[in-house]
């Protein structure tokens, strides 16, 4: 267990099917990545990076979790 690293941001995304909800307490749902060490696509495969990355940068990890108060995941 743990957080991100200082210039990685995290977030959860909603599972409403599963009740996984960021306004959860603690927030639960698919865990997400946003930052500079974070990857920017597929080498020559846009769908798969369509998958797998937000328009504005986010990284869906397709894991699910929780955040702890501590910021642990």
């Amino acid at each position: 267990m743990g957080g991100p690293v200082a210039n990685v941001k995290i977030r959860v995304k909603d599972i409403p099917e599963m009740g996984y909800l960021s306004t959860n307490d603690p927030p639960k749902g698919e865990i997400c990545f946003k930052g500079p060490s974070i990857m920017t696509g597929y080498f020559k495969n846009q769908e798969k990076t369509d998958e797998m990355l937000s328009k504005d940068g986010w990284l869906f990890s397709g894991d699910v979790g929780k955040i702890h108060p501590n910021g642990a995941i």
